[in-house]
């Protein structure tokens, strides 16, 4: 049993008040009070001296009984027994008494409260220890104990005097620390940007901080007579009893309500509460923050992650989210790589790449370094080559960035797939390459026509990046082959002593396709069994893949071509650019034996120098035609292209998605871009060879009928022609109607975006000649560009822009220039362009 001293020690912690601990003073009765208390003067069978209070309707005995052996503070009698010495202390009657102690003996006491608590002290004797002697010792001894009563009353009151002066010292300190405690918790609570409440037993407000005053609009005397349900929204009254069951249950509880201020707007709160008891009454304390402005960002961020998810998953392109392993795809990226999302998560990029990308670096090595890069905040963005699950390549454009989601740092790859991009840029180059070749094949100064041919056909194997090529003679009315051009590698693999240079056409194996189906034959693994093969003869060229084509000179089959073993397969591409270029070649040949036969007949016989001329003129005149023929002989397979595209849009199109009916939308128009491109080239090839038939031509009435038909297409657009009357001119009136039509149809183009078109068409006279206009207020263009307006194939416009094939003003230049005149121009953007010609 000791006696303590207790001082709580209380801190403020995110708005929440805390007990960090107690001071605690232990003082211990056994050694300092009781030895004291239980010290007789005189020795004794029955006296001691006790220490008792009241206890409710009970008197509570502090010290051990010299007659009982129970501990401290466990014996316990009832207020009810008059005669209990110790009942007469507490109800206040100090002295001697006469009563019956706690055995039921009658005794003679003294009683005295104990100044400064609630603890009185009885000191008692038997009364037959007391009236045992002569009557002299009786008074003797009571006055014995008197006197040793008063002294021991004397000495308890000094030691509690002493023992007050400690305990109220560190009592007094205690305080002065609580007090400073408590003056900074008060501080807190005023200041605190939380709402703090103190709520009773019946949920009475008793307490609040000013920051709950502010923020519920009312002063605090309004607040000390509210109810805490006044404070709610009365939509969320119900939660109110099993929030308090819960408290009640010894739990802090931390939730979020929602609260109304005194004008009655409703605000989101986060409530931590639980329960005080202070001098014996609960009570509750609410710690409360308004959260509307934190729920209103979650509310955002939570829209934003949809918005984001929403355009992750309809993305066009693939998107992933990565560290060392993929975390999250899109279906875009599932479709790209053809496999199901679980075959992408938690595994390696590593999985959907080759071991070396096409300009041979090391895959691992090349990513591991851009995803490095990303991560410390340089954005990436290459090409890169994918493997699909098939197995299929795809070349794709990769964007990488890096990003923090939920706290992380993660690096996101958007895809691209561009293997139609790259298939068309290559188509581009070996369309450039063939080009280049047939420069190479028209500008190469051959001995011979076999010397023309061999060269041509090293452009061929080049061209289609083969190993060795043939070119065959065929002549149709004796079904023979006659083999005129072979590579030196075949030569240099072939075996055979004597190879033959004659082929009938029926003994011919698979090669002979080419002129019984009058179609290309494409075989891409030779050595396997073929229905066709006839097998070649011992120590001919080993064939791996091959590719053999039919040359026409009309609809005649004139020679066949063939290349053989690429290193990767013959393809549709490989198909065109060859037959492209050997078509090409054969009229670059035509020529050659017409110059070959002009100078032989010049050699012969000078006397025919004119006709000579006239067959190079009419050489010379096939040779500018070649670009018409050309362009002509593409028409069949662009209505090919347009016709199959549409019929499989029409039967097909339900089964694909947008971007699927998208890709043949494109297709379809740009065979018609190429449809009118052909056109145009031809209208340009006809202006260069059309005879000239020249009249006076009435320029005014002329443009006056091509603004009318021009405002025929579009009644609604506000458009002002200005044409000057009276103008005319000399030339061939169709000319000048195509090039006038050009320049009008510029202008009516190219003011389409004002609200007014104006459109003027007049003449003057400079340097003693007549010059003609044409000026609009159209968009005008930079004149640094002016060099390029002319020349066929420039656009200054992009063609989303302003639709077009770029041979327009060519076209005009040139019917100009047959005139004998000049076209030039003047303009600047947006501020309108003006055509200036002389005839």
């Amino acid at each position: 049993m000791h006696i303590d001293l207790i001082a709580p020690l209380i801190i403020q912690r995110d708005h929440k008040q805390e007990i960090l601990g107690a001071l605690v003073f232990i003082i211990d009765p056994e050694k300092f009070l009781f030895p004291l208390i239980q010290s007789w003067p005189t020795a004794s069978p029955t006296a001691e001296t006790l220490l008792v209070r009241q206890e409710g309707d009970r008197v509570l005995f502090l010290n051990t009984l010299r007659h009982r052996k129970d501990p401290p503070l466990t014996i316990t009698l009832s207020l009810d027994s008059p005669q209990l010495p110790a009942v007469f202390a507490i109800k206040g009657d100090a002295g001697i008494v006469d009563g019956l102690d706690y055995r039921g003996v009658p005794v003679l006491a003294v009683t005295k409260s104990i100044p400064g608590t609630s603890w009185h002290m009885v000191a008692k004797v038997d009364k037959d220890e007391v009236f045992a002697g002569l009557h002299r010792e009786g008074k003797m001894i009571a006055a014995g104990v008197f006197t040793l009563v008063l002294l021991v009353g004397m000495s308890m009151g000094w030691a509690l005097t002493a023992q007050r002066k400690g305990h109220y010292k560190v009592l007094f300190r205690l305080q002065n620390e609580r007090q400073a405690l408590l003056a900074h918790f008060e501080y807190l609570v005023k200041y605190a940007n939380d709402i703090i409440l103190l709520v009773d037993e019946n949920l009475k407000i008793i307490e609040v901080n000013d920051r709950a005053c502010e923020a519920y609009g009312y002063t605090r005397e309004e607040m000390l007579h509210l109810h805490a349900s006044d404070l709610r929204d009365p939509g969320t009254l119900a939660e109110m009893p099993e929030i308090l069951q819960r408290l009640e249950q010894g739990e802090g509880l931390v939730y979020e309500t929602a609260h109304r201020r005194q004008d009655g707007t409703v605000f989101l709160v986060e409530v931590s509460n639980r329960i005080i008891a202070e001098s014996g009454r609960k009570h509750y304390q609410a710690i409360i923050r308004d959260i509307s402005e934190r729920k209103q960002d979650e509310k955002l961020l939570k829209e934003s992650e949809e918005k984001y998810r929403t355009l992750f998953e309809s993305s066009s392109e693939g998107i992933f989210l990565m560290t060392d392993v993929f975390l999250d795809c899109n279906e875009k990226a599932c479709r790209l790589w053809a496999c199901q999302r679980e075959d992408i998560i938690g595994h390696s990029p590593m999985e959907f790449s080759p071991p070396r990308q096409p300009d041979g670096r090391s895959s691992e090595a090349a990513a591991r370094e851009r995803i490095r890069k990303a991560i410390s905040g340089e954005p990436q963005f290459f090409y890169w080559q994918h493997r699909r699950k098939d197995g299929v390549l795809i070349d794709t454009e990769i964007s990488l960035i890096a990003v923090t989601v939920t706290g992380r740092l993660l690096v996101q790859a958007t895809l691209r797939d561009i293997s139609d991009r790259k298939q068309a840029e290559a188509e581009i180059k070996l369309n450039e390459a063939r080009l280049a070749s047939l420069v190479k094949i028209a500008h190469y100064e051959s001995e011979s026509i076999q010397d023309l041919l061999d060269f041509a056909l090293n452009e061929a194997i080049a061209l289609t990046g083969s190993k060795i090529g043939y070119i065959c003679f065929y002549d149709d009315e004796t079904r023979q082959f006659t083999l005129n051009t072979w590579s030196k590698e075949v030569m240099q693999e072939c075996t055979i002593a004597e190879p033959p240079t004659i082929f009938q056409l029926e003994k011919t194996g698979i090669w002979g396709e080419a002129v019984r189906q009058a179609r290309p034959i494409m075989v891409n693994d030779f050595p396997a069994p073929h229905p066709l093969k006839r097998g070649y003869p011992e120590g001919h060229a080993a064939l791996y893949k091959y590719l053999t084509i039919p040359v026409f000179s009309g609809e005649r089959i004139v020679a066949v071509a063939a290349v053989a073993n690429k290193a990767t397969d013959y393809d549709q591409a490989d198909v065109r650019q060859l037959t492209l270029m050997m078509d090409a070649v054969w009229k670059i040949l035509a020529r050659r034996q017409a110059e070959e036969a002009l100078r032989f007949l010049n050699l012969e016989l000078e006397l025919r120098v004119e006709e000579r001329t006239a067959q190079l003129e009419a050489a010379n005149r096939e040779l500018e035609t070649f670009s018409y023929s050309v362009s002509h002989d593409l028409r069949a397979p662009l209505r090919g292209i347009d016709g199959w595209s549409l019929a499989f849009l029409e039967d097909y199109g339900d089964g694909l998605d947008e971007q699927g009916r998208n890709y043949l939308g494109w297709v379809r128009a740009e065979t018609q871009r190429m449809g009118q491109l052909i056109d145009d080239l031809l209208s340009l090839s006809r202006v260069s060879r059309a005879e000239m038939r020249r009249e006076p031509v009435d320029l005014t009435a002329l443009v006056q009928a091509i603004a009318d038909k021009l405002r025929q297409t579009d009644p609604e657009r506000q458009a002002e022609f200005i044409i000057q009357p009276g103008l005319a001119a000399t030339g061939d009136p169709r000319l000048l109607e195509m090039a006038l039509v050009n320049l009008l149809e510029n202008a009516w183009k190219f003011t389409g975006k004002q609200p007014v078109a104006r459109i003027e068409f007049g003449g003057m006279e400079q340097d003693g000649r007549p010059v003609f206009f044409l000026r609009d207020n159209g968009t005008g263009f930079d004149m640094a560009y002016a060099s390029n307006l002319f020349g066929a194939f420039q656009r200054l416009h992009q063609a989303s822009e302003f639709p077009g094939t770029g041979i327009g003003l060519a076209t005009v230049q040139r019917i100009i220039n047959r005139h004998g005149g000049r076209i030039w121009a003047e303009a600047a953007v947006d501020q309108g362009a003006t055509f200036y010609f002389t005839l």
